[in-house]
């Protein structure tokens, strides 16, 4: 379990810099141009997948003990994202926190019950491990959807291939 949650922390934070390059090239407009959908651009997902992902390792620290994470997998601070460069730094803070807390978890801390508040307000406890996984895709969910309007707007962009794409 411990090699794949390991791997999907990679490939996460690699897939998430390769839609940040991909965007990157279709220039400054794409961000907030408005699009149909729950979200009403790149900018409204991306805000959402932040800010859950900065939720879920909240509740993942303190799961297993906030000191166990250390410094340098502290939850960064809730701050607006007002554009594509804030977002590609506050990103990668955020997966570098993912990254290092796969690190530290033990098989047993897989096991450990995490209390999460779900968006209709209802509590439920599952296993840290299966939280991960949510999370890891949840963020290949609005990835996806990244991707669908970038090729909505004929913007080259190919990074969701988890067997084709080189992962530290």
């Amino acid at each position: 379990m411990m090699l794949a949650l390991e791997r999907l922390a990679r490939y996460n934070a690699v897939a998430n810099q390769a839609m940040m390059d991909a965007m990157s090239l279709s220039g400054p407009g794409i961000f907030d141009e408005p699009v149909k959908g729950y979200y009403h651009s790149v900018h409204e997902i991306l805000a959402h997948l932040y800010m859950a992902d900065q939720l879920v390792l909240s509740e993942l620290a303190a799961s297993i003990g906030k000191e166990r994470c250390g410094d340098e997998a502290a939850v960064p601070n809730d701050r607006p994202i007002v554009d594509l460069l804030q977002f590609r730094a506050a990103r990668s803070e955020l997966d570098a926190c993912f990254l290092k807390l796969v690190s530290i978890l033990s098989e047993n801390d897989l096991r450990a019950q995490v209390r999460k508040t779900v968006r209709s307000g209802e509590t439920i406890e599952r296993p840290l491990w299966v939280v991960l996984m949510h999370c890891f895709n949840h963020q290949t969910h609005h990835r996806g959807q990244v991707a669908q309007i970038l090729d909505a707007f004929g913007v080259a962009n190919d990074y969701s291939g988890m067997l084709r794409l080189e992962l530290p």
